[in-house]
């Protein structure tokens, strides 16, 4: 599937803290690595999510890879690991602490 052809949703909520943060160009730079490096990606689902345990933390921009595929048993998908690293060499850490990306495996989901 062509990195072009991947949809993307983003509530309205993490695009104003996008905006909020003035992050845009990151965000969308985050978006554009996520289709070219996550394989049998279907489509990207970008919310605002908040940490029950830490009320006065701010909100972090999520943004949840829908992949068809899921690791065999017994072996470690470390494709997360791998954005989370290429993060932290492009961005500055200000910027990779609002943003979070996680593999979301598996067939029709209701999203």
């Amino acid at each position: 599937m062509a990195a072009t052809a991947i949809p993307v949703t983003v509530a309205e909520d993490a695009a104003a803290r996008v905006a909020q943060l003035g992050m845009q160009r990151e965000f969308e730079q985050m978006i554009e690595y996520a289709k070219q490096v996550m394989p049998h990606l279907r489509y990207l689902r970008v919310t605002l999510e908040y940490n029950p345990e830490c009320v006065h933390e701010e909100p972090g921009v999520v943004i949840w890879a829908h992949r068809s595929d899921s690791p065999a048993p017994g072996t470690l998908d470390q494709i997360d690991w791998d954005y989370g690293a290429w993060m932290g060499q492009t961005f500055p850490p200000e910027v990779c602490m609002n943003f979070t990306v996680l593999s979301v495996y598996g067939g029709v989901d209701g999203w």
